[in-house]
């Protein structure tokens, strides 16, 4: 599986050296009359997460209870480019698929991630109905798995840092609604809806991770200092050779009143340490849903996209 990454990395990047289309000047010269708009949201996320931190136990941790996360995000979207900065967070219980016969309570679980992600019109597909976009994409996440019944002795982490290449995929679609569906009357003849999915592909970073001596210092009492000494002690170059992952996230934007937006989403990350320090692998799945406020006074972006990419 190793020796195939540097060849999915390859066909992951292959559309930036190879634009099969670009926008004509005219169309660039209309498209800078329009400037973009911008969103702030909030979203409902349903989180399911399988953690496997060998520092901790060689066992898969999955998520017990109530799966509940929270999303915040800022995003902004023209004609020719879309981006976003947004913050996630979730606290869960996890535990083994054997803690129920052995009468092992669950362990708490806490992930926090801040992504920020810009992208540009490169090529379009099928008479450019699909707009393909590159750009880049940055990630910080800290991820942290506490065992109370051994006290501070067993708080584990991941925490890094990496930046690499985004790849967007949008389909900006119209439903008519000149006439009523059954009892529902709606006010304007056409809702304007956007399909899209984006990939990002971290390619270096940093990360910091305890080791198994490591985590036993905090049982002294001085938690903090030796904490703080533990992370910067332990913090390493992060690249494909020692770290992977994956961010996918399939999202739909549906028109509101007041030209704001309903977004549904599914999210999947998944990501595996395997350098230096002890291994750590997690994959987290998501279902968002929630409302997206216009915050400019602009016209719709969405509506000029469509008409630009018949």
């Amino acid at each position: 599986m190793l020796k195939k990454i540097p060849v999915i990395v390859f066909m992951l990047l292959l559309p930036a050296f190879k634009i099969h289309a670009q926008l004509s000047s005219a169309e660039m010269g209309e498209t800078n009359k329009l400037k973009p708009n911008h969103y702030l949201s909030a979203a409902l996320a349903f989180t399911w997460i399988h953690y496997k931190d060998e520092t901790n136990s060689p066992l898969t941790y999955n998520t017990s209870g109530y799966p509940i996360g929270m999303e915040i995000s800022y995003d902004n979207r023209s004609a020719n480019h879309s981006g976003y900065s947004k913050i996630f967070f979730s606290s869960q219980s996890l535990n083994t698929e054997v803690a129920p016969t052995n009468a092992n309570p669950s362990e708490d679980f806490l992930t926090v991630q801040f992504s920020t992600s810009r992208v540009w019109n490169t090529a379009g597909i099928w008479q450019n109905r699909i707009r393909y976009r590159l750009g880049y994409s940055g990630n910080f996440d800290y991820n942290h798995q506490i065992n109370y019944r051994l006290g501070n002795a067993a708080y584990t982490y991941a925490i890094f840092f990496n930046g690499g290449v985004a790849n967007r995929f949008e389909f900006p679609f119209t439903i008519k609604t000149e006439k009523n569906w059954w009892i529902v009357k709606f006010k304007q003849p056409a809702q304007h809806f956007n399909l899209s999915w984006q990939l990002n592909v971290p390619l270096a970073g940093a990360i910091t991770r305890p080791n198994y001596a490591g985590i036993r210092h905090f049982a002294n009492g001085d938690f903090s200092s030796n904490l703080s000494r533990e992370m910067s002690d332990h913090l390493e170059f992060a690249s494909l050779h020692n770290f992977f992952m994956l961010h996918s996230q399939v999202e739909l934007w549906a028109p509101l009143g007041n030209n704001n937006k309903l977004k549904i989403a599914y999210q999947w990350d998944g990501s595996r340490y395997y350098g230096n320090y002890t291994p750590v692998q997690a994959t987290m799945w998501s279902i968002q849903v929630g409302l997206m406020f216009k915050i400019d006074g602009r016209a719709d972006a969405e509506h000029f996209t469509k008409q630009s990419g018949k």
